[in-house]
């Protein structure tokens, strides 16, 4: 079993710097706690995929586009 996330963080980090947006304003965005964002950028992979839908919606991308599988 792989302990890499299921998704892209490398993405999820670019998005963020490039808007220059800090945990607290994505989390205020998607509607989820502070730590919930750290834990995505860092790539747990136990975060739920509702949850990962809304903050990856909140900085204006698509599941699609931080799916592993995405240009593989």
């Amino acid at each position: 079993m792989s302990k890499d996330p299921p998704y892209r963080t490398d993405l999820i980090n670019a998005a963020m710097g490039a808007r220059r947006l800090t945990n607290k304003a994505v989390a205020e965005k998607a509607g989820v706690g502070v730590m919930t964002i750290s834990r995505i950028r860092n790539g747990d992979p136990s975060v739920g995929y509702m949850t990962l839908k809304k903050v990856v919606e909140a900085l204006g991308l698509t599941i699609a586009e931080v799916s592993e599988k995405t240009g593989v």
